[in-house]
């Protein structure tokens, strides 16, 4: 699901999305959010995404400051990564080529 839903929005021409894998898309992020999430309000609380290998670190969006020190600059990209809905996290997941090189 993930590899097709990042061929379509990120690859573009030739590739588009069935209802089927929208519909498993839609699946995916209701038991995501469930596990979660649960029934805590929207925002409630943040949750860093990654694979059992990588995270998506390269399609999070992060602005450093070329004079921050490294350990800065690592908890920008950590805190980049922290999401706070379902849709958050597949939307990282989706959009890194780092994650679907390691699940492909």
């Amino acid at each position: 699901v993930l590899q097709r839903l990042h061929a379509a929005w990120h690859i573009g021409y030739g590739h588009s999305v069935d209802s089927a894998t929208l519909s498993d898309y839609a699946k995916i992020e209701h038991k995501l959010q469930d596990a979660a999430w649960g029934t805590q309000a929207a925002g409630a609380a943040r949750f860093f995404v990654k694979t059992s290998m990588r995270s998506p670190k390269d399609a999070a969006p992060v602005s450093h400051d070329a004079n921050a020190p490294a350990h800065v600059r690592l908890q920008q990209e950590v805190e980049a990564c922290a999401v706070t809905s379902a849709g958050a996290a597949l939307e990282l997941l989706v959009a890194s080529r780092r994650v679907m090189v390691d699940i492909a």
